[in-house]
């Protein structure tokens, strides 16, 4: 998130600079105004050279085994076999009571879990923000006679289809749950595609703390 970056960037910056006062500025007015010699440049140099770049992939490992530990402790029992994706982030493959799965959790922090279906709609659905999806570009969200459903939307271009499986209580509960925010992130939304469902959480509400449980 936006507040996240700006943050990082404040840290990163109260960090680096009083390094490169110390290490870079300091060392160098030593050498060219006191006489020092220049070994004293070229050691401080190459220690702020070694903190600034060697620090960076410590800190990205711890984070992704932190990750990782959390992740493979819902989705490996579940059966999935666990691999790196996107060089820091992790992915899940396999099939959970019958049914061929893929999970992806990526920067954002999102976490994307897609699961073969047998309904054969055409939809999105959200609560509380539209979903901005190209191939449901300008269509309206359905209107939904449920007082519960008052902040659910849903885009379709298949509108009777979509508005006669609605009616079943128990599809459209399952949307209302699987589409409810919770502590890890503030928005998720699915999409159900041509026998496939894809269930997106997104926004942590957190700054820098990523909880998140088999429940959720």
């Amino acid at each position: 998130s936006y507040a996240r970056s700006s943050v990082i960037w404040l840290i990163s910056a109260a960090i680096v600079i009083p390094l490169t006062c110390v290490l870079i500025c300091l060392p160098l007015w030593l050498v060219t105004r006191q006489d020092a010699p220049m070994w004293v440049l070229i050691l401080s140099g190459g220690l702020f050279l070694l903190l600034l770049f060697g620090s960076i992939p410590v800190v990205l490992y711890i984070a992704y085994r932190k990750r990782k530990k959390k992740l493979d402790a819902i989705f490996l029992p579940l059966g999935l076999n666990g691999s790196v994706y996107q060089i820091h982030f992790r992915q899940y493959h396999g099939q959970v009571q019958g049914r061929e799965m893929a999970v992806r959790f990526y920067r954002g922090p999102v976490l994307e879990i897609e699961v073969k279906t047998d309904l054969a709609l055409n939809l999105a659905a959200s609560q509380g923000r539209p979903v901005g999806l190209s191939w449901l570009s300008g269509q309206a969200p359905l209107s939904l006679d449920d007082p519960a459903c008052e902040k659910f939307q849903v885009y379709t271009k298949n509108v009777d289809q979509v508005q006669q499986a609605l009616r079943h209580p128990g599809l459209l509960q399952q949307l209302l749950v699987l589409t409810t925010p919770t502590e890890a992130f503030l928005y998720r939304h699915i999409i159900l595609r041509e026998g496939k469902l894809i269930l997106m959480s997104a926004f942590n509400p957190r700054l820098f703390q990523f909880e998140l449980d088999s429940d959720e």
